[in-house]
């Protein structure tokens, strides 16, 4: 995760990364999910494969705990944005939570 804090420094890990992050998820994202201000772009990177997802500037913000360079999103924004994009991430994952 330090790797991929580094090659994008302004987003936050969060929905299926998060819930892996605090160790509460069920299953292993194939992809990090990371959120970014509205109106910020991410390039591709061939190592990495992200899922991102733009927040805007009041929800991007609030949440966000630091762990050395990693920034994660705590575990209540984690369960609330499960919900949010129940039909992004599927349904399944917001209701275990």
């Amino acid at each position: 995760m330090e790797d991929i804090s580094a090659i994008i420094p302004q987003g936050v890990f969060c929905l299926l990364s998060a819930l892996y992050f605090h160790n509460i998820g069920t299953q292993n994202a194939f992809e990090y999910h990371i959120a970014i201000p509205n109106g910020k772009w991410i390039p591709s990177h061939p190592e990495f494969n992200f899922q991102i997802y733009q927040f805007g500037n009041k929800s991007y913000k609030s949440g966000i705990e630091y762990y050395g360079r990693i920034k994660v999103y705590s575990i209540a924004k984690t369960v609330a944005d499960c919900f949010k994009f129940r039909n992004k991430i599927g349904l399944d994952v917001a209701w275990k939570y």
